[in-house]
């Protein structure tokens, strides 16, 4: 049975668009396309399986991840940052500068600087996503951090979206016997 991947409710066929088949959840008031829908109340899977390194995407593409991509390409672009940062500052010491010609300096040292902006760039993009989906941005990210966040995903999708109330027979009893 297709369920929500929101709310768990059985979804409702309504046909085909585009090449693939689609479903209505009435409570949600959403359609999906198939891709999209869980299976008998289980919450979809968001716990990626492997993890992509290149940080060097467009806006629009880091948009379209989730969070635990997000923060392992935060720290792939964080670690890649401050490798730059820590080549500008060995290039630019005092010593070695005072003997570089302006053509050294641009050939050798220029590049270094364009990357470290691109990379500065795409380091805010990454933390200003994250801000926006998770609400904070951590200020170091280990592996520690990185183990307890895959871990919760992967609690959190053995939880099936079922709707549970204890006693429910006395609830109602109660109060049929004080309508009567």
């Amino acid at each position: 049975m297709k369920t929500c991947k929101y709310c768990g409710s059985s979804l409702y066929f309504i046909g085909e668009l585009e090449g693939s088949i689609h479903f209505h959840c009435n409570y949600c008031e959403l359609t999906f396309n198939i891709e999209e829908t869980c299976e008998n109340k289980r919450r979809k899977n968001v716990v990626p399986e492997d993890y992509d390194t290149n940080f060097y995407k467009t806006t629009k593409e880091l948009l379209e991840l989730n969070t635990i991509k997000l923060f392992y390409l935060l720290r792939e672009c964080r670690a890649s940052w401050y490798e730059t940062l820590q080549r500008i500052n060995f290039l630019t010491q005092e010593e070695s500068l005072s003997s570089l010609t302006q053509e050294q300096i641009d050939t050798y040292i220029k590049p270094y600087y364009e990357e470290y902006e691109k990379i500065t760039k795409q380091k805010f993009i990454i933390e200003n996503i994250l801000c926006e989906k998770a609400g904070f941005v951590p200020e170091k990210i280990t592996e520690e951090f990185l183990l307890t966040v895959v871990d919760q995903g992967r609690k959190t999708v053995l939880k099936p979206m079922n709707i549970y109330v204890k006693n429910k027979s006395k609830l109602f009893q109660r109060k049929v016997a004080k309508s009567s």
